[in-house]
This record gives C-alpha cells, sequence and structure tokens, in this order.
C-alpha cells in the first residue's frame, strides 16, 4: 500500500467513524434530553408544595375517610365514603395502583400513608396522599426505552464507545473496551480507563481535551491503547459535546477505532521513502564522485602532448 493509499484509506475510516459517532450521539442526545425532563418532573414531584395532581385524605382509627376530598371527588366523581381500604400495620405504606376517573381514563398513582398514634401506641388517625405518577412513569419508561436502544446500537458496534459527565468522567464504556482492554467496570469508570493509554501519549490528549473542554468544541485524539495481552493499538477518538438549550454542555459522546493497521502501514511507508531518498542522495554522491573524477582524467588527457 503507497503513502497515497493509506491517507486515502484512513481518510475514509475517519470519515465512516465520524458518521457513526455523529449518528450514535444524536440518539445519545435524546436520551439525554429525556433524561432531563424526568428530573424535571422529579424535581416538580417532590417539591414541598403540594401540586393540584395530589390527593391529600385523612383517616380515623376506624379506616374511615375523613375531611372533604376535593381532589378526589374531582378526578375519580367518587364520594369519600366509599373509601374503605383496610390498613392493619401501625407503619407507613408505600404503594401505587391505577385509579379510573370519571372520563373512564385510567391513571397511576403514588399513594403514601402514616399512622398517627396516640401515646397508648394505639392509631388516632391516617394521614395519606395520593399523588399523580402517570406522567412521570411515562417519562421514565420512555427514558428506559431510549436507553435500551442507546446500549443495543452500541453493543453492535465494532468500535469501543464510550460516554462521559460534562466534566470528562466516563459512566459508561460497550462491551468492546473490556473485551480489548480486559479491564473491569471499576477500573474503567470516571478516569481509571487512563492506565490503557500509553504514557508517551498521555500529555498530547491532555491538551486536547483541556482544549475540546474550554471551547466546547469537537475533541478529536489519536492514542495508543493497551490491548489485554499488553500489545499497544493505535486508536482514532473522537468526541462530541451534548448541549442543553443555554449551551451548557451536559454530557461527552465518542468513540474508539482501531487505526493500527494504517498507522502501521503509514510508518512502513514513510520507512521506505526515507531509505529511498537515501539510496537517491547516496546514488547522487556517487554519480556526482564519477563525473567528477571523469572531469579530472578529462583534464589530464587535455594536458598530454599532441603527436
Amino acid at each position: 500500500m503507497n503513502n497515497m493509499g493509506v491517507r486515502r484509506t484512513q481518510s475514509e475510516l475517519e470519515h465512516s467513524d465520524r458518521d457513526l459517532t455523529d449518528e450514535l450521539a444524536e440518539i445519545n442526545s435524546a436520551l439525554a434530553g429525556k433524561t432531563q425532563e424526568l428530573e424535571r418532573i422529579e424535581e416538580r414531584f417532590q417539591h414541598r408544595e403540594w401540586a393540584a395532581s395530589q390527593i391529600l385524605w385523612k383517616a380515623g382509627p376506624d379506616r374511615r375517610v375523613e375531611g372533604i376530598q376535593p381532589g378526589w371527588e374531582a378526578f375519580t366523581g367518587q364520594s369519600r365514603d366509599e373509601w374503605n381500604r383496610a390498613v392493619d400495620e401501625k407503619r407507613p405504606l408505600l404503594l401505587e395502583h391505577r385509579a379510573r376517573g370519571r372520563d373512564g381514563i385510567y391513571r397511576l398513582f403514588s399513594i403514601k400513608a402514616f399512622p398517627v398514634l396516640n401515646e397508648d401506641d394505639t392509631i388516632r388517625e391516617w394521614v395519606g396522599v395520593h399523588n399523580d405518577i402517570t406522567e412521570r412513569r411515562q417519562r421514565e419508561e420512555e427514558v428506559l426505552a431510549q436507553e435500551e436502544k442507546f446500549r443495543f446500537l452500541c453493543e453492535s458496534m465494532p468500535q469501543i464507545v464510550w460516554r462521559l459527565r460534562a466534566d470528562g468522567w466516563r459512566e459508561y464504556c460497550n462491551q468492546r473496551w473490556f473485551d480489548y482492554t480486559g479491564m473491569t467496570l471499576q477500573q474503567t469508570l470516571g478516569w481509571g480507563w487512563l492506565a490503557a493509554m500509553h504514557p508517551d501519549d498521555l500529555p498530547n490528549f491532555r491538551r486536547g481535551w483541556q482544549q475540546a473542554t474550554d471551547t466546547g468544541e469537537l475533541f478529536q485524539s489519536e492514542y495508543r491503547l493497551k490491548r489485554g495481552d499488553g500489545r499497544y493499538h493505535w486508536h482514532l477518538s473522537r468526541a462530541l459535546p451534548l448541549k442543553d438549550k443555554q449551551g451548557v454542555i451536559v454530557q461527552w459522546f465518542g468513540t474508539c477505532t482501531d487505526i493500527d493497521h494504517y498507522k502501521r502501514a503509514e510508518s512502513e511507508n514513510l520507512r521506505l521513502r526515507a531509505d529511498l531518498e537515501d539510496r537517491v542522495l547516496q546514488r547522487t554522491s556517487e554519480l556526482e564522485s564519477a563525473n567528477l573524477e571523469l572531469l579530472r582524467s578529462s583534464r589530464k588527457l587535455a594536458q598530454l602532448p599532441h603527436c
């Protein structure tokens, strides 16, 4: 393979790697968006003020609901005396169930009930809340589906695929990484994965990574990773920053592609070219010496007396 062929093949490889990275990055970006949306719902769910989706209730020791229940009646169309669930233990009750509203649509509720005890340890009353978690659960299922799709695609790729937090902490690698390096998950998480990088390549990697995090631009670098058998292979690494609506980086998504064959071929071509240049220089020098010797001989012949 000549030098031009190596460069063309490596360029095609980089282009293919870029397309694969971009495709998976789009999926990961969608997943990150769903996760952020779920976090916002979770924050609202845990807010100290009671939201309109919550149905607060209180029951006496006879297990009958006390007080007006506008939230429950508005949702189900049922009156307060229809709640007659039995609670036999003196401990908080936590469960989920579906309830059908007056519109005939079922929604999912989280129930939390707490017993209020008298001094003699008897139950004075129960205080509980029904919280509508339908939207929250739907988002959780969507995030789970996106995560499963993301991991399926990552595991089907021949490249090493990884995901970082905004600060660079590695939180995910596909199975290809573990098969290649022989490292465990605990050894890989965070910055532990750098143990697989060739020490001579670390300074250049750190400079490139710092520049990418400072500018929020694409990260691209070439470095050697140690295989499980102790041999190092060159890899092309690319990472895209995933940003929120304010332009703040929330994740990094990247791949590592083995380019060792092309790097070695390129190195061999460079060696052959250097060897050829040395031979050309040597041959040129030899020709110059021969020409100089011929010139000297010609001058000596010119100085001889003519018959």
